[in-house]
């Protein structure tokens, strides 16, 4: 298993991102399928805007040791400022009456131990997983969005939630003092 913090080429003004010492793959767009290409392996991925602690990232391997052939995602923030939802889990449920609806998907709540979406924030996905998606999905955008709703379709509908693995997503909006 790999490790790996995925980074975009240009970091966008003002945003917050973290400098540590996992090694980087750099990315042009939101597109991950050259990435797991290349990387060939059983992966956890933080993304380049994404704080996680060593007790958390420790949490994660024993999370990841437990059950090695499933995806492992971990919860974190997200702020909608451009919807003006104010700050929501990135893990979503989707809708029994409409489970094609991505978008309108509910968010999940601390009450929830399941999602069916998820981001790529923090994620382990082993390798066998993906190519069986890239196997059916050739010519999709692999994407978190993409992946997690074949993921719920067609290798497992509910992903656990370990709400005790908590990474901070550093795209947030400005607080005021």
């Amino acid at each position: 298993m790999k490790i790996v913090r995925t980074w975009p080429r240009e970091v966008p003004a003002n945003r917050g991102h973290v400098v540590d010492g996992l090694p980087r793959y750099v990315m042009g767009d939101y597109d991950y399928r050259a990435f797991f290409e290349d990387v060939a392996d059983d992966v956890l991925i933080v993304e380049w805007d994404m704080a996680v602690g060593a007790e958390h990232l420790a949490d994660m391997r024993d999370l990841i040791a437990s059950e090695p052939d499933a995806v492992h995602a971990a919860p974190y923030r997200i702020y909608l400022v451009k919807r003006d939802l104010g700050p929501h889990w990135v893990m979503r449920r989707l809708n029994a009456e409409d489970p094609e609806d991505v978008r309108n998907a509910p968010w999940v709540t601390e009450q929830d131990a399941h999602c069916h979406l998820f981001g790529f924030g923090v994620t382990y996905i082993p390798r066998e997983v993906w190519r069986a998606y890239a196997a059916a999905e050739p010519h999709e955008m692999a994407n978190d969005t993409r992946f997690s709703k074949w993921h719920h379709d067609n290798v497992r509908a509910e992903v656990p939630i370990p709400w005790h693995i908590r990474p901070v997503h550093l795209h947030y909006p400005p607080v005021s003092f």
